[in-house]
């Protein structure tokens, strides 16, 4: 096996490695997004909760009804806690996300670079196969001609 055919298996084997680590990079993006999409619905959930309590809260300050306000407040504070969590698991999941395309887009550089090489490689066999195909067509009319002579 020439030298050329050699590297073009090793580039090969790498493109499929490439694409199969694309792949994987790429469900792990998915399920980023997805949790993603799972935090904000979490934390708009907890917002309306949390806006809705202020509007019960002030209605019932408005109304005087001050028995259950002690507690409905403590109900808010969690609440509140829960929306402060909430932004963060979305921001870390943002962060994530970002970082991830990141590993996506390295990854395809890589696979693209690497099937240029690739398509190099079968450029250059093919002009060595062509060389090889004029050299033993030239060699064929030598002999051709040198019986003819004789």
């Amino acid at each position: 096996m020439s030298d050329l055919m050699k590297k073009s298996k090793r580039v090969e084997t790498i493109i499929k490695t490439t694409k199969a680590k694309l792949a994987t990079e790429q469900i792990t993006l998915t399920e980023i997004r997805s949790q993603k999409l799972d935090a904000v619905a979490k934390l708009k959930e907890n917002q309306n909760k949390y806006l809705k309590g202020v509007d019960q809260l002030n209605e019932m300050r408005k109304n005087g009804d001050l028995r259950s306000l002690l507690a409905l407040e403590r109900g808010l504070d969690s609440t509140k806690n829960r929306l402060f969590e909430d932004i963060n698991r979305v921001n870390n999941r943002e962060e994530e996300e970002k970082n991830q395309i990141q590993v996506v887009v390295n990854i395809q550089s890589r696979l693209k670079s690497f099937e240029k090489l690739q398509e190099q490689y079968i450029l250059m066999k093919r002009k060595d196969d062509d060389l090889r195909e004029q050299k033993r067509q030239d060699e064929i009319a030598s002999a051709n001609s040198r019986k003819g002579r004789a």
